[in-house]
C-alpha cells in the first residue's frame, strides 16, 4: 500500500487489540500490543464508487505504558499520542492523527481537483469504559491550512465471546466545521473551471454537475458502524475479520465528489500479540 487509503483499516482492525488472555498478566513490558497485516476491500476515497483491494498494516502498541501508536480520531485514521490520565475506566489522551492523501489520478471522479497530500490533526480524546462497553469523544484541529476542526463521538462493546473467539462492534458519528467539510468535499471555482475544461475534452467520468463550485454545509459528516471478529490460532497469533458501513450526511452527501453515499468495507488478516 502506498499509504494512500491510509488506514481506514485501522479503524476496523485495531479494536481487536484490546482483547486479552484471561491468564494473569505479568508487569507491563516496555512495548506491548499487537502488529499484523490485513487485506482490505474499501472505496478508493470516501464517497467513491470505485474500490480497491489492498494490503494494510495492523498496529496497536503501548510504549512504557504511557504512549500509544495505533488508531486516531476515534478510529478514523492512523495515530499516536500520550496518555495524560488513565484511571478507573477513564482515560484522557493527547493525539496526533494522519489522514489519507487524495491524488487526482486515484479515480476519474477526482479529475481536475488537483493532488491533495496527507492531513495531520492534533487533538485530544476522552474515553470511559464500564466492563466491555466504552464511550469516547475526540476533537482535533488540522495542523495544515484549511483542514478545519473535526469531532468524533463513539460507542463500542467487545471482548471474549467464548472459547477462542473474540469480537467487537461499535458506532461513530463524525462532525466537522465549514473549513473541514470544504477540505474533503468542497469544489472551488478554480477546480470547477478545470473540471469544465475536462468535460469539454470528453472526460468519461465527469458530467455537467461536476463543473459547478460547491460549498458543503457544516455539521454532521458521516455515521459509521463497524464489527470485528477474531479467532486465536495460538496464544499469540489470531486471525481477524472486519466489516463496516458508512453513510455520508448533509454537505458530504450532497458533494459532486460523492458518487456513493453509503459505502462498505471488509477485511481479513492476521495479528501477532507481543
Amino acid at each position: 500500500m502506498t499509504i494512500r487509503p491510509t488506514l481506514i483499516a485501522l479503524a476496523l482492525a485495531i479494536p481487536l487489540a484490546s482483547v486479552r488472555s484471561q491468564s494473569p498478566e505479568p508487569p507491563a513490558p516496555l512495548i506491548a500490543g499487537q502488529i499484523g497485516a490485513m487485506v482490505l476491500d474499501l472505496p478508493a476515497y470516501p464517497g467513491a464508487d470505485e474500490r480497491w483491494v489492498i494490503p494494510v498494516p495492523v498496529v496497536d502498541l503501548r510504549i512504557a505504558n504511557r504512549f500509544y501508536v495505533g488508531d486516531g480520531l476515534g478510529g478514523l485514521s492512523a495515530g499516536a499520542g500520550v496518555f495524560l490520565v488513565e484511571k478507573g475506566g477513564f482515560s484522557w489522551t493527547a493525539d496526533l492523527a494522519l489522514t489519507s492523501d487524495r491524488p487526482e489520478d486515484r479515480t476519474g471522479a477526482l479529475a481536475g481537483m488537483g493532488d491533495r497530500g496527507f492531513g495531520v490533526f492534533g487533538g485530544s480524546t476522552l474515553a470511559y469504559r464500564i466492563g466491555p462497553v466504552e464511550a469516547s469523544a475526540a476533537a482535533a484541529i488540522g495542523l495544515k491550512d484549511r483542514m478545519g476542526l473535526l469531532g468524533v463521538l463513539g460507542l463500542s462493546a467487545g471482548g471474549l465471546l467464548g472459547g477462542r473467539w473474540f469480537g467487537q462492534a461499535g458506532s461513530v458519528a463524525v462532525v466537522g466545521d465549514c473549513a473541514n467539510l470544504r477540505w474533503d468535499y468542497g469544489v472551488t471555482s478554480v477546480q470547477a473551471r478545470r473540471r469544465g475544461e475536462l468535460i469539454e475534452q470528453g472526460a468519461p467520468d465527469l458530467g455537467p454537475g461536476d463543473s459547478v463550485p460547491f460549498t458543503p454545509a457544516c455539521g454532521l459528516r458521516e455515521l459509521r458502524a463497524t464489527a470485528s471478529l477474531g479467532y486465536a490460532l495460538t496464544q499469540r497469533l489470531s486471525i481477524i475479520g472486519t466489516g463496516g458501513a458508512t453513510r455520508l450526511e448533509r454537505g458530504a452527501a450532497a458533494s459532486p465528489l460523492t458518487r456513493k453515499r453509503t459505502m462498505w468495507e471488509a477485511g481479513l488478516g492476521l495479528s501477532w500479540r507481543l
